[in-house]
């Protein structure tokens, strides 16, 4: 070698020498001639060869022997950057003769044991990247590789683990200094060939502890967990895997390594061996407590992989070892929100292979979740608790129907430990949404639930239930429920609505005695709380709006009637579509037949669409609903395949001396819901009942009664719209007018017994009344020998309404005589002229000597009647000259100095100005 080319080498070597002078004379070694070294070398660097570069970087490393003892931590770091320098000159170790482990171990060493000493994270950090390149350069060097990994030189493996998770001890270190000591144990894991394995599992406890101890400090960051957690898997795989090479103290001749190797070589005995998987499994239990619920998806997943590698690559060493904590993670991710996650969940399951012991956990944590689930959704973790016990009954299986039909006491803790969680919040139940309900689920999960609690984790262990209880588990519900206070039995019958709503009714058999008593027990219990809120005329009318637990039971168990209706309803068609209707096919465990029960369910429900309090009301509606979907068909067509049933129960109550105030309320609900032209015939006969105890009730549930007339006249309208009359018998030649039809006699009796009722004074009567006439009008107006006659004996209970002055009848008053007038023409022409006008002015012109605010009664009065004056005139066919002496005075007012009402006035008085000039008017 020239001299010129052997520059780099003794720039190395005279650096070194330097540094050794100047300690020697005590100098300090500073940046300043360092930084000049190093301006030197990369200079040099580049001109220099291969060979050349290997030579001074070999130099550079050896002299760490000698140099770095003598030099304190600042100059260390000062230097650190020289032996950088060294490490990137040297291609491979292995092109070096006699280069092994032994010739750097000094220079990692002291830099090794110098980073927990370092005042400034900046420092650690380089000394950190120093220890990474000579790691990175032994990558490539496999002989000096193995020498690190080797038992010779073992204790650096022990300093590496233990200055490492010292500094990853310190939560208050720089957190990039925390990650760069992660980065570079990851690296020494995974560096290790197959055959330093037992080297490295002669530390490996302590390095599993310490990991564990680090992860588990609350302060710790979740990517510096997710990293740790990757560490301990693959330390445990590189040691414990089922083909690594384990350490076999018989191979070890103890006379060939130091003293201080000799009790660690010892303690590797046959009682360590067969704890390590205890270690394992200990170290496992206390990360999986905290990191398999972990808010952050990264921790989560790499916990349950850290877990499922161990067992599939450790199995040998670890046997059943991590049984329970698979199991432990299947419980928790079962139903978790992320597919991901319920993946890892059926693998964990799979992995435990022993159906015993898999029983053996899943009973023990019933157990345990049962205490605990009450405690735990008072403290806001319900829903993770129902998840885990959703998890759990699904793993036990065909067990829980055993339980079920054993009647087990486990079971019965279980559901009472459920209602005891559960609890409707009554606050909530006013805040809901206006989209209708089209599943039980939805229904459902309006009845808010306290303490945070998903109506959706509650039907998740409803259906786990239900699926392995089958109808068993309905049978014990309904045993707890009958025990309980009126505010636990609502908690019950939210479970019973989830367990009906999950039961498949096409595999539980129609003659199980089970659902004949559930839907005996449900019409019994239904009919009982549900109370019958008919507005009597001898009591003031009061609306309920706070809710109470009454009403929740009510509403929750019309639904879970229609729920029982579907286990019946096989039966129930078979008995209807065979023709049968008066004898029914009765059931061998109960003298009930099934179609008997149907129609009691059905009338049940349809009485409550009826109810003043809307969440029973809707609540009937829907279960409705439910039962016609449930059928295949709609409603109407439900309501008219029971139509014989329920009216023959109207008629029965009609005639009953106790219950005849059901007759009413149950005929609405047939009516709004129904056809009145499928049962004509059967229907008249009970308005005629109905008409009979109008006249005898003595005012008793009148307004309930004149409601179902009202009823029956609308359904009349929507059936027979412009319903005309028979024409005349062709063979009476001295009668040739147009005869009536049953509908039109139906309606003349209805007006005439009750035109007198709209001279009450309970305005509930009389503005029913007054629907009622103007229903029964429309349907007679094509039969003039009827209408007229009707009109002339209602008009002064019409006047006598005027009279009054009550806001609130006037105005439905004035659209009756509107009606009239415009069916009737000239016929009520007088009427309106010389006796309606006087009672119209009358009322107008006090309604304008008061302050009239908007949105009040008295305003909708005044508006109505400016509003109505040119039909009045136009259809009563009134001349202009009379108009305008009466009626048209009232637009003509100058006192009307409100200006809404003075919007009204002016629009009216100019449809009248242009009528009397074109003779020609819109009512658009």
């Amino acid at each position: 070698m020239t001299e010129e080319d052997d520059r780099l080498f003794r720039l190395a070597t005279w650096t070194i020498s330097e540094i050794l002078k100047k300690k020697s004379g005590g100098q300090v070694i500073d940046r300043i001639f360092m930084s000049s070294v190093l301006h030197d070398l990369q200079k040099l660097k580049n001109e220099s060869s291969l060979d050349q570069k290997q030579l001074a970087g070999a130099s550079i490393i050896v002299s760490a022997r000698v140099v770095l003892p003598r030099l304190s931590l600042n100059e260390k770091a000062e230097v650190c950057q020289f032996y950088k320098e060294g490490l990137f000159l040297l291609t491979t170790f292995e092109g070096l003769p006699d280069f092994r482990w032994k010739t750097i171990e000094p220079l990692f060493h002291m830099y090794l044991e110098a980073i927990p000493q370092c005042e400034t994270a900046i420092m650690a950090r380089d000394f950190f990247n120093l220890l990474v390149w000579i790691l990175e350069k032994l990558a490539i060097s496999p002989t000096v590789c193995e020498d690190l990994y080797s038992f010779r030189s073992c204790i650096t493996i022990g300093r590496v683990f233990h200055n490492v998770l010292e500094i990853m001890g310190k939560p208050n270190l720089d957190l990039i200094l925390r990650k760069t000591a992660v980065s570079f144990l990851a690296r020494i894991i995974r560096q290790c060939p197959p055959g330093g394995a037992p080297a490295v599992s002669l530390f490996v406890s302590g390095l599993l502890g310490g990991l564990t101890k680090i992860m588990t400090q609350k302060t710790t960051n979740a990517s510096v967990i997710t990293d740790l957690l990757a560490i301990f898997k693959n330390a445990v795989l590189l040691t414990f895997s089922n083909g690594a090479e384990k350490f076999d103290q018989s191979k070890i001749n103890l006379e060939d390594y130091p003293p201080e190797m000799h009790y660690v070589f010892k303690n590797q005995n046959e009682e360590w061996k067969e704890a390590r998987a205890g270690h394992i499994k200990h170290y496992l239990e206390k990360l999986l407590a905290l990191f398999v619920i972990h808010r952050n998806d990264g921790v989560r997943f790499e916990m349950c992989e850290v877990v499922i590698e161990i067992q599939e690559q450790c199995g040998e060493v670890i046997g059943e070892e991590l049984y329970g904590i698979l199991l432990s993670m299947h419980m928790h991710l079962k139903y978790d929100d992320f597919e991901k996650f319920r993946q890892i969940s059926e693998h964990c399951l799979a992995l435990v292979d022993s159906k015993r012991i898999r029983d053996d956990f899943f009973y023990k944590q019933l157990d345990l979740q049962i205490t605990r689930l009450p405690v735990e959704t008072r403290s806001g973790q319900g829903n993770r608790s129902l998840s885990v016990l959703a998890a759990l009954l699904d793993g036990l299986g065909p067990n829980i129907r055993l339980m079920c039909t054993s009647g087990s006491q486990t079971m019965e803790l279980l559901l009472r430990s459920l209602a005891d969680s559960i609890e409707i919040n009554l606050k909530q139940l006013m805040i809901i949404g206006d989209a209708p309900l089209n599943s039980v689920s939805e229904a459902m999960q309006r009845y808010k639930l306290m303490h945070n609690i998903n109506s959706s984790q509650v039907e998740c262990v409803c259906e786990m239930l239900a699926k392995h209880g089958g109808i068993e588990i309905i049978a014990m519900v309904q045993q707890l429920m009958r025990e309980e206070s009126p505010k636990k039995q609502s908690t019950y019958h939210v479970l019973l609505g989830h367990l009906l709503g999950a039961l498949n009714p096409e595999k539980i058999p129609s003659d199980d005695p089970i659902v004949v008593m559930l839907a005996e027990y449900m019409i019994k219990e239904t009919n009982r709380s549900c109370l019958i809120r008919i507005l009597d005329d001898s009591k003031p009318h009061t609306t309920d709006n706070e809710m109470d637990v009454d009403m929740i039971i009510e509403s929750l168990s019309l639904i879970n009637l229609a729920l029982c209706m579907r286990f019946t309803k096989k039966n129930a068609n078979r008995t209807h579509n065979s023709g049968i209707s008066l004898v029914f096919w009765t059931n061998r465990h109960t003298d009930i037949p099934f179609f008997q029960i149907s129609t009691e369910c059905l009338c049940t429900i349809l009485i409550q669409t009826n109810s003043k309090v809307w969440i029973v009301r809707e609540a009937a509606a829907f279960a409705l609903k439910v039962i016609a979907v449930d059928s295949d068909q709609d409603i109407t067509e439900l309501i008219s395949m029971y139509s014989s049933h329920i009216l023959n129960r109207v008629s029965v109550a009609c005639s009953s001396s106790i219950n005849y105030h059901l007759a009413p309320v149950l005929m609405i609900a047939y009516l709004q819901n129904g056809r009145v032209s499928y049962q004509f015939d059967v229907i008249k006969v009970i308005v005629e009942k109905m008409l009979y105890a109008l006249d005898m009730n003595k005012q008793k549930y009148t307004y309930a009664l004149l409601r179902a007339l009202n009823e029956f006249m609308c359904a009349l309208n929507k059936d027979y719209p412009d319903h005309q009359p028979l024409p005349p018998i062709e063979d009476q030649e001295e009668d040739q007018k147009h005869r009536p039809t049953p509908q039109h006699i139906i309606v003349e009796k209805i007006l005439l017994r009750t035109k007198h009722m709209l001279s009450t004074d309970h305005l509930p009567v009389q503005l029913i009344c007054l629907e009622l006439l103007k229903g029964g009008l429309e349907l007679l107006k094509h039969h003039d020998d009827m209408l007229l006659p009707m009109i002339h004996q209602n008009w002064a209970g019409l006047m006598s309404i005027a009279g009054r002055k009550d806001p609130n009848s006037f105005v439905l008053m004035l659209d009756v005589v509107v009606f009239m007038a415009e069916l009737s023409g000239d016929f009520v022409h007088n009427k309106i002229l010389k006796e309606l006008y006087p009672l119209v002015e009358a009322n107008y012109r006090e309604l304008m000597s008061r302050g009239l605010s908007k949105n009040t009664p008295s305003y909708e009065s005044a508006k109505k009647t400016i509003k109505s004056i040119p039909r009045l005139i136009v259809y009563s066919k009134m001349a202009e000259e009379d108009a305008k002496k009466t009626y048209y005075t009232v637009l003509d007012e100058s006192d009307v100095v409100y200006s809404p009402l003075t919007i009204y006035r002016d629009a009216e008085k100019y449809k009248m100005d242009q009528y009397f000039e074109s003779g020609e008017i819109s009512f658009t």
